[in-house]
């Protein structure tokens, strides 16, 4: 990836700021990722290896911003690091993979749901299978209350209360 400019201080010019000063701004993270983004699902922080100037970030910045479920992305390049938000199927290897076609290195640091929570983490393949075997139950089970539900309102009891 070729650079445009060489030692560039912060960009100005990105944050809106006039006054030239070239000043940091403040770490984005997912509470601005949401703001940026609403409806937004999920927030991933990258740590980025290969920057060496602002155009280097415009790079990164525009590859992130074209794989699909992308709804905001920004590059700190004075930080080495980028904030993606998105669709709830957004995936982090999507990302690593957009930056390296791109010809950087990227890694996901952190991956939060946009309210702030940690993600569920993924089933395992036995926790898939058990869940498989177990469905058909659940399902029977599920349609029986219905049923009991019915029936108690045909009979003019009040269901129960939610536990």
């Amino acid at each position: 990836a070729a650079c445009v400019t060489e030692g560039s201080a912060w960009p100005a010019r990105e944050m809106g700021d006039r006054t030239g000063d070239g000043a940091q701004p403040p770490r984005a993270g997912p509470a601005a990722a949401a703001a940026a983004a609403p409806g937004a699902a999920v927030c991933f922080t990258l740590s980025l290896s290969g920057l060496r100037c602002e155009g280097c970030s415009g790079t990164v910045r525009t590859a992130l911003r074209a794989v699909t479920g992308v709804a905001y992305a920004e590059v700190v390049y004075a930080e080495s690091c980028a904030i993606v938000s998105g669709a709830a199927g957004l995936c982090g290897d999507a990302l690593t993979a957009a930056v390296a076609a791109a010809g950087f290195e990227a890694s996901v640091i952190d991956q939060r749901n946009v309210d702030g929570s940690a993600p569920a983490p993924p089933l395992s393949l036995l926790e898939r299978r058990e869940l498989e075997r177990l469905r058909p139950k659940l399902e029977a089970a599920l349609s029986r209350v219905a049923e009991l539900e019915a029936a108690l309102a045909a009979a003019g009891i009040p269901a129960p209360a939610p536990r």
